[in-house]
C-alpha cells in the first residue's frame, strides 16, 4: 500500500555533507518521501517485496538550486528465498530539483546490494531489524566532482517499530557508516 515520511538531520561539528556545502557545521537537511510497496507470489520461495518511491532532499539552509535533490528509486526483497537473512537489491535515479545550480550534474543511478535479519527480543513487541549494505555509485555524481563507478560505501544498521502513536508508526534506528 502506500505510505509517506519525513526525516529530519541536523549535523553538528562532525559529519560530512562536502557534496554540498564543503562542511557539515550547522548543516540541517529534510527528506520527504511518498512510496507504493506490495509483494508478488505471497508465501512461495521465490516471493519478492517490492517498493517504488520519490524522494525529495530538502536543505532549508542553501539555495535549492544549489543544494535540493530529487530521487526515484524501485527496491525488491525476497524474504523466502535464504533461511538467515533477507536479500535485496535497490536501484536509484537521482537528480537536481532546479538546473543551473551547484548539483545541476549532479545526476545518476545507484545500486544498492543488502542484507537484513529481524531478530526477536524478549520484552520488545517488535523485532530488531539488523541491516547491513553495500553501495555501488554508477553515475551519480558529485557536484564539480569526478565519479568512478565503483563501490562508495557499505553501512550497518539496528532498527524497530513502535506502534500505538495513532495512525502511525514511529521507528528510531541506527547505523554506522564506512567510506571506501
Amino acid at each position: 500500500g502506500w505510505s509517506a515520511g519525513i526525516w529530519h538531520s541536523v549535523a553538528g561539528a562532525s559529519g560530512n555533507h562536502a557534496f554540498v556545502t564543503g562542511s557539515s557545521v550547522d548543516s540541517e537537511e529534510l527528506n520527504y518521501s511518498l512510496t507504493y510497496s506490495n509483494a508478488l507470489c505471497e508465501g512461495q520461495e521465490w516471493q519478492t517485496n517490492y517498493a517504488a518511491s520519490y524522494v525529495y532532499y530538502d536543505f532549508p539552509d542553501m539555495a535549492t538550486k544549489d543544494a535540493d535533490m530529487q530521487e526515484l528509486n524501485i527496491g525488491f526483497a525476497w524474504p523466502e528465498i535464504c533461511p538467515f537473512a533477507v536479500p535485496s537489491y535497490t536501484a536509484v535515479y537521482m537528480w537536481g530539483s532546479k538546473g543551473g545550480g551547484a548539483v545541476r550534474n549532479a545526476e545518476g543511478f545507484i545500486h544498492v546490494f543488502g542484507l537484513s535479519k529481524a531478530l526477536e527480543v524478549d520484552g520488545l513487541e517488535n523485532p530488531l531489524n539488523f541491516s547491513w549494505d553495500l553501495t555501488y555509485n554508477d553515475d551519480a555524481g558529485v557536484p564539480g566532482g569526478v565519479v568512478d563507478h565503483e563501490f562508495t560505501h557499505t553501512k550497518f544498521g539496528l532498527s524497530t517499530a513502535i506502534d500505538g502513536l495513532g495512525e502511525g508508526t514511529l521507528t528510531p534506528a541506527i547505523y554506522y557508516q564506512i567510506s571506501m
